[in-house]
């Protein structure tokens, strides 16, 4: 504002110039500063620093200028906010820049600015901030200097007399002018008197001041009047009320009226409104203030960027703390040279910044972690929080930075020390394992999402045989040291997804959850019994466990986590009753359960003796070229009673009770008799794939019996396939080895059944020789669409040829399953796409459509 004030005082247009000079000199080394300014007359002024001097002509004259101005652009005038732009030349040594200032109309102004290409015009932005205030000040020096010119012209009797025509340039100025006698009556007012609070402006004249303002602004406007009458001219602030009823202040230049011999008729008052103006300054300076304040107290390290320029530009001293710097240095640094090439996240520190600098500049204020690097190059985790603050034009943005490594190296101690004392309330001391707490939350939510999605949940529980025994004959320490390997090695054994706690002493249970059929079960309890029981070294001492396992599955058994171990551990003591090294599912208490197991075990005996059963037959087909390539033998019972029951219900059972022999040899004869029955009228067959049980496939007069069978009905080995669950196999692996070479030198194929769902060892599976994998059609319902099926199917494919194994889909029932099987190169397929299971007398209709594809 002290720059300013030459301006102000200005009398001449020539004084007017060197004020402006003065004020732009602190912002911009000017090799040339020229303003111009013209009205609808196209009536010019230029003020030219070059020629330390004014000018006013017509623009036809303009080329009178020497040097001459840039008139082309000069005259690009834009209404937009003002802002400097620079002009195209061809100087090597110069940059040129114009500022369109906002007059009213009919006036327009640029200035005209010539630096050298080496000096810095960053600052310019601040002169432009002022365009309006500029704008204001030449247009009433303008105003000033017409006024003068028409004192000379006037007559003896002053403004009152009515022969003085003021021009119109001063009728539409936008400050305040106006002409008091000596009495303080008015002589004359423009048109801006009409926001004044008061009569309209043709009703000023002729009045004196007291009568058209408040006394206290009337007494203090005279009293201005009079001092620039004795003064010969002052500036002075002033305050009036608007039409609105608000306080404006005013910038009043007040002088002396003359007659033509000197004497002194009046004063004279040009003011302009700065009301706005000081507002501005004041939230400014106050701005500026609590800024200053904010750096010097802050408790946190706080920056200054400035985006245009790309750099910070203050910084306080916890700013120089946090980076281990002092503040010229910190401000002479690349902002990017602050942080690491990459945040906590993997993220670009470059970009990120980029992104929350973005986010600032939209009226955000982002408040994110950030990792800044020390003087030292270590990394400091900082909480962030950048808000923007535009200051005179200028795009300036506050970072603040509080330092949160102590509080993140807190944080880290507390969530250990949390998830100790978590670990240590959920988990046995000894074992590592669940403990009681840790296996009852599981349980209860393993059977609220059983309920929500109608599945079952299995409850292993089991102890170790004579392990009193062994505690008291070897002590409690060899004892605790047993029950590590045993723990140990339940780890190892069960599923990830699956929950093996210990309840206490040698008591450990195993929560089951997402499992098929029961005999899914009866497969984990016999890999728990196999093995945990395999010969350890203890201590010196060699140890053969033996544990007896109580199992009760929900909702079967019970509904509640307190009945269903209570049931498995009278399950349990039932194995132990018949000997140890078992396992047996829960019947004590649920007498309805086991009266019906014994009602249904004596119902199938009487089915497989009174021809309650009967076979259908799938055809399974070639991927390559749609043929038929193979048919599974699948078995129905037919209840006089309940209809036709389905193996997934009675198999089970029949495997229990051990019925699985007897109905496995009914199938096996009766799937001879009737491929005998079709050869004998000349229907050709593929092979015959038929379902061996666990237990039938360990009789050792399997082989004898079948090849009795073959004799019997004309057959050769080449008509059978045998299909074996990959769990049954790994029962025991070299007795199966053993077994499975006999079979497939006598000329039967061998198929994997249900391959996926068991837990088989693929280095055994290798040696074993299979000629052909069925993949579960649990992999098969949801391909194309679930990625993980498909990964894995895909994965089986590729393993079982590189093995040299032929590959068989089974329930494939959509055209997208198959055209995906094809594409990954599965040879056969089988499922309701191609066929249901045939009852004899539709597949012996099959069998004949499809003649000329067998050989």
């Amino acid at each position: 504002m002290d720059l300013l004030r030459p301006l102000l005082k200005a009398r001449t247009l020539n004084q007017w110039l060197d004020g402006l000079i003065s004020w732009i000199t602190p912002y911009c080394h000017c090799e040339r500063l020229s303003l111009v300014l013209w009205d609808d007359d196209q009536v010019v002024l230029v003020l030219d620093h070059q020629q330390s001097g004014s000018q006013i002509f017509h623009s036809q004259d303009v080329e009178k200028l020497s040097p001459p101005l840039p008139w082309s652009a000069l005259g690009r005038v834009d209404d937009a906010q003002p802002q400097f732009i620079r002009l195209e030349n061809d100087s090597p040594v110069t940059q040129s820049w114009t500022l369109t200032l906002p007059c009213a109309q009919p006036f327009e102004a640029v200035i005209y600015i010539e630096a050298a290409i080496e000096d810095d015009v960053s600052a310019l932005s601040e002169i432009a901030f002022q365009a309006q205030f500029l704008a204001d000040l030449l247009i009433l020096q303008w105003d000033l200097n017409i006024l003068q010119r028409q004192q000379f012209r006037m007559s003896d009797s002053p403004l009152s007399s009515g022969e003085v025509d003021l021009l119109p340039i001063i009728e539409h100025s936008p400050a305040a002018i106006s002409a008091k006698d000596l009495n303080g009556n008015i002589l004359f007012v423009n048109r801006h008197f009409s926001k004044l609070e008061g009569p309209p402006p043709e009703e000023y004249v002729g009045k004196n001041v007291f009568e058209l303002f408040p006394k206290d602004i009337a007494s203090q406007l005279w009293s201005n009047d009079l001092e620039a009458i004795n003064k010969n001219g002052i500036e002075i602030e002033e305050s009036v009320y608007h039409r609105d009823g608000t306080l404006h202040t005013y910038l009043s230049n007040k002088f002396p009226l003359r007659d033509r011999t000197g004497e002194i008729f009046g004063v004279c008052a040009i003011s302009t409104d700065i009301t706005l103006r000081k507002a501005t300054e004041s939230e400014l300076r106050e701005s500026e203030q609590r800024l200053k304040t904010l750096l010097r107290y802050a408790p946190e390290a706080i920056l200054i960027f400035d985006v245009d320029r790309g750099r910070y530009v203050d910084a306080n001293r916890n700013a120089e703390k946090l980076f281990g710097l002092r503040k010229k240095a910190l401000l002479q640094i690349d902002a990017d040279q602050l942080s690491p090439d990459l945040q906590a996240d993997e993220s670009l520190s470059k970009q990120q910044r980029a992104h929350f600098i973005a986010r600032t500049l939209s009226d955000e204020v982002p408040h994110f972690e950030w990792q800044v690097l020390n003087s030292r190059g270590e990394q400091v985790p900082c909480e962030v929080r950048m808000v923007q603050l535009p200051m005179s034009g200028r795009r300036l943005i506050r970072e603040s930075l509080i330092d949160i490594s102590t509080h993140k190296d807190s944080e880290r101690k507390l969530k250990e020390h949390e998830a100790h004392l978590e670990y240590i309330a959920h988990h046995d001391a000894l074992t590592g394992l669940p403990n009681r707490l840790l296996l009852a939350d599981r349980m209860e939510h393993a059977l609220a999402l059983a309920r929500r999605s109608d599945t079952r949940v299995a409850f292993l529980l089991f102890d170790l045989d004579r392990f009193k025994y062994i505690n008291d004959t070897l002590g409690h320490d060899t004892g605790d040291k047993y029950l590590k390997v045993i723990a140990s090695r339940l780890s190892d054994t069960v599923r990830t997804m699956d929950t093996a706690a210990r309840l206490g002493g040698d008591e450990f249970v195993i929560l089951i959850e997402q499992f098929g059929a029961l005999s899914d079960i009866n497969q984990v309890a016999q890999k728990l019994i196999e093995r945990l029981g395999e010969p350890c070294n203890v201590a010196g001492h060699e140890l053969s466990p033996s544990l007896s396992i109580g199992i009760s599955v929900f909702p079967d058994d019970a509904n509640s986590t307190e009945s269903l171990l209570k049931h498995a551990d009278i399950a349990m003591y039932k194995a132990k009753e018949a000997g140890g090294r078992q396992f047996r599912f829960f019947t004590g208490e649920m007498d309805q359960r086991t009266s019906h197991h014994l009602q249904l075990e004596t119902e199938l005996r009487q089915a497989i003796a009174s021809d309650q059963l009967s076979l259908v037959y799938q055809p399974q087909v070639s991927l390559e070229n749609g043929q038929l390539c193979g048919i599974e033998v699948l078995v129905r019972w037919h209840h006089p009673k309940r209809g036709i029951i389905f193996p997934g219900e009675f198999i089970p059972l029949a495997e229990e009770t051990g019925l699985i022999n007897e109905l496995g040899y009914w199938v096996m004869e009766h799937a001879c008799r009737q491929l005998k029955k079709w050869h004998k009228k000349q229907i050709k067959t593929p092979r015959l794939s038929i379902n061996l049980s666990a237990r039938q496939f360990h009789q050792h007069d399997l082989l004898d019996h079948l090849k009795s069978l073959l004799t019997e009905n004309n057959l050769v080995p080449e008509d059978i396939e045998f299909e074996m669950t990959e769990s049954m196999l790994m029962a025991d692996a070299v007795e199966t080895e053993r077994l499975l070479a006999q079979i497939a030198n006598f000329g039967i194929s061998l198929a994997i059944d249900d391959f996926g769902t068991g837990y088989s060892s693929l280095a055994y599976l290798q040696k074993f020789p299979i000629h052909r994998l069925k993949i579960d059609r649990r992999f098969i319902q949801h391909l194309p669409d679930n990625g993980n099926d498909s990964v894995i199917v895909s994965a089986i494919i590729a393993m079982a040829h590189n093995m040299g194994m032929t590959v068989l889909a089974e329930g494939v029932e959509t055209g997208e399953q198959q055209r995906f099987l094809t594409r990954m190169k599965c040879d056969e397929a089988q499922g309701y796409l191609f066929a249901k299971p045939l009852p004899t007398e539709a597949c012996t209709s099959y069998l004949l459509q499809h003649q000329d594809e067998l050989f």
